[in-house]
Formats: structure tokens, C-alpha cells, sequence
């Protein structure tokens, strides 16, 4: 999905010289629903890199691998409770022209 709200961003700011204003207002909702994804897209990354890296420290490692992970999980919580607010905003952009759905 991630890669399909980059896709639409730049479908909708090629555009804008024709569509003017509702185009640049698809782009730029785009764009947000793009770093919401994106950024649950790098938490989940990170989560798994650092459970892989916790296991062949010493403990105290671990201790704070736990501490970050809980941190990229929030993060996940957060952006995962986001995306369906920013993907509605969206679809309610979209030019008559561009179609909807």
C-alpha cells in the first residue's frame, strides 16, 4: 500500500498542470498516507532487527533491546490506528476525473 500511495502521489502532482487544485490536494494526502505507512513500515522493520540483534548480547543489551522494541511497537500501535483516518481523507481527494474507490 505503501508503495500504491507513492504511486498516486506522483500520478496526482503530474497532474496538477491540468487539474489544477484538487490534484495538488490528492498529492499532498498522498503524501501523508505515504508517511504513515511508511513509518509503520520502519517500526516493524526495526522491531525485527532488533529482536534478531538482542539474542547474541549480554543482557543488558537485551534489557534495552526490550525497552526499544516496546518503543517500535508503540510506534506500530500508533501509526497502525492512523492509516484508516488518513486513507479515508484520501479517497475523498480524488478528482471526479481520477476516479474514486
Amino acid at each position: 500500500m505503501r508503495k500504491r500511495a507513492k504511486d498516486l502521489r506522483y500520478a496526482a502532482e503530474a497532474a496538477v498542470p491540468v487539474l489544477g487544485t484538487p490534484a495538488r490536494k490528492l498529492a499532498a494526502a498522498a503524501q501523508e498516507l505515504q508517511e504513515v505507512l511508511g513509518g509503520l513500515h520502519d517500526a516493524v522493520v526495526a522491531e525485527a532487527w532488533l529482536r534478531r540483534s538482542s539474542t547474541s548480547g549480554a543482557p543488558s543489551q537485551a534489557l534495552v533491546a526490550g525497552q526499544l522494541i516496546e518503543r517500535e511497537r508503540r510506534r506500530q500501535a500508533a501509526r497502525r490506528a492512523a492509516w484508516p483516518e488518513v486513507w479515508r481523507k484520501t479517497a475523498t481527494k480524488a478528482p471526479p476525473s481520477m476516479g474514486r474507490g
